[in-house]
């Protein structure tokens, strides 16, 4: 169980750290505050996921969805500033 964790663990805070460093040479001032937001839903999404672990799928689902879902519309912003910036 805590080996799935950590390797869980280590590919989702890959995607988000690839999102972090995206988003800081994208947006300035006030946008940047995504930055710390996504990384606290990271934390208590990673937390999460680890009590649930032991109730399988269902109880994982909570913790999954917040860490992933911040990264996932993060991307989304990326991309949107980037074809704008390309436009």
């Amino acid at each position: 169980m805590r080996v799935a964790f950590l390797d869980n663990t280590i590919e989702q805070a890959v995607i988000a750290v690839g999102l972090y460093l995206a988003l800081s040479t994208l947006v300035s001032g006030a946008w940047l505050s995504l930055i710390p937001v996504g990384v606290l839903f990271f934390l208590v999404g990673r937390v999460l996921f680890l009590r649930g672990y032991p109730k399988g799928v269902e109880g994982r689902a909570l913790g999954m969805t917040l860490t992933m879902m911040p990264t996932v519309l993060g991307y989304v912003l990326v991309l949107v500033l980037l074809a704008v910036r390309w436009l």
